[in-house]
């Protein structure tokens, strides 16, 4: 046999554009009816729905109105908490603001404090006492 590399080089690139086109052409055909199964459908992927016995549908509804009631108390609750919430929040914005005052005063007093502190190194008695008196005042 005489083989040209041309030739095989060739032949390589048709035999695997065929086997290409064979296998777009077989995965076409898996895809669609033609694959021989005509409107049949996969069990594997394609469950059929099967109806459920009476029993167990009692069962299912039983379980579906306790369930609802259990969302209803649920929900019941819930509008009581939000209820209850609702007449608290005032109460702790009034606290929050108590405590930022409470804050700043003792702030104002530190600086007070501080301002004593540098009264009695420079030995001014007189501004002692007047920071003392406002220190007490506040």
């Amino acid at each position: 046999m005489n083989h040209c590399p041309q030739n095989s080089a060739g032949n390589l690139a048709a035999t695997t554009a065929a086997a290409a086109a064979t296998g777009t052409a077989a995965a076409v055909a898996a895809n669609s009816n033609e694959s021989g199964k005509r409107g049949r459908r996969d069990n594997d992927t394609h469950k059929r729905k099967r109806a459920l016995p009476q029993g167990a549908k009692d069962k299912v509804a039983k379980r579906i109105k306790k369930v609802k009631h259990q969302l209803r108390s649920y929900g019941e609750e819930l509008k009581q908490f939000n209820a209850a919430l609702s007449s608290i929040q005032p109460k702790i914005i009034e606290i929050r603001m108590g405590l930022r005052l409470v804050l700043q005063r003792m702030a104002r007093q530190e600086e007070i404090m501080v301002d004593i502190l540098d009264a009695i190194e420079e030995g001014d008695s007189v501004k002692v006492n007047d920071l003392v008196q406002i220190l007490f005042s506040t």
